[in-house]
């Protein structure tokens, strides 16, 4: 199953043919209840199958083959997650609901991982605006992030380096945030093995706004 994600996530023409599969199923899903109504009742009841729980759990897994690899485009992850949690909302008894909630934690970490890897794109590029922007959006969007510290740190860092390459007009209102954001950093990650980093980036900004303001 792994090997499976794997070439799905690296092939575009792999995922292609999963589409075309998947359809193809659902269209014969569809066709063979409308043909064999007369044994759908009998079906049901014996082997739990339903034609519209299987055909949207089919559709929502579709997408969820077809999810390619972080770094590209997540138009069918997203549309996984919608239809996976459509499926566990429409039917909450379903067997198939633990794995459902499974597939959209797994999905959920993808995107979050493609944003956290735009933020720290935006940090490298020297765009510290959009990258302090981009990493309070990854705390907005996944609060339960497992990265909050590192992404905390990055996002201090990028405000104080923002800061030292603004115009005069703004430096000291773009400090002053680099002491906030410091000052909730080492309030939440005392030990952490940024802290004598973040102490650094505070310090300077205190420095720097002294001298703003007597400047």
């Amino acid at each position: 199953m792994e090997q499976i994600k794997r070439t799905l996530k690296d092939s575009p023409a792999a995922r292609w043919f999963v589409l075309f599969v998947s359809s193809a199923v659902m269209f014969m899903n569809y066709y063979f209840y409308d043909a064999l109504s007369p044994l759908k009742d009998l079906m049901q009841t014996n082997l739990g199958f339903s034609s519209s729980d299987y055909g949207m759990f089919m559709s929502a897994y579709s997408n969820y083959l077809l999810s390619p690899s972080y770094r590209l485009d997540q138009t069918y992850s997203k549309q996984a997650i919608d239809e996976l949690q459509t499926f566990v909302n429409t039917y909450p008894n379903s067997e198939r609901v633990s794995e459902c909630n499974n597939l959209i934690d797994e999905l959920r970490k993808k995107l979050e991982k493609k944003a956290i890897a735009r933020a720290d794109l935006y940090k490298n590029m020297s765009r510290y605006q959009a990258a302090v922007q981009s990493y309070e959006i990854v705390l907005q969007d996944y609060p339960e992030t497992q990265a909050a510290e590192k992404i905390r740190y990055h996002m201090t860092e990028a405000q104080y380096k923002l800061a030292k390459k603004s115009i005069y007009s703004k430096r000291r209102e773009r400090y002053a945030n680099t002491l906030e954001l410091a000052d909730q950093f080492l309030k939440r990650y005392s030990d952490s093995e940024y802290a004598d980093e973040v102490k650094k980036f505070k310090s300077d900004s205190s420095e720097q706004i002294k001298s703003l303001l007597n400047g």
